[in-house]
């Protein structure tokens, strides 16, 4: 092999090798911007669950068999059984 064709794949293989490190930070910063959001992400679902939780400590339990007497009443083709 010729002096120019081992520079040129001395340069192929330093050219790959500099494309593999770029590839290897952007993934890098892609992980580390996405632990960021799902963090972000826990905070906001911590926040809507003791939101919940507060608005739930007020409310009793609703009277299902009321609801239920009125859907059957307004929508009685569904709660039949042919």
């Amino acid at each position: 092999m010729g002096q120019d064709a081992m520079l040129r794949k001395v340069d192929e293989v330093v050219g790959r090798a500099k494309q593999l490190v770029r590839e290897k930070n952007e993934a890098t910063a892609k992980t580390s911007s996405l632990e960021r959001e799902v963090s972000e992400l826990r905070n906001v679902v911590s926040l809507a669950e003791s939101k919940v939780d507060e608005v739930l400590q007020g409310v009793s339990a609703p009277d299902t068999s009321k609801e239920l007497e009125e859907l059957k009443r307004r929508f009685p083709l569904v709660f039949t059984l042919d």
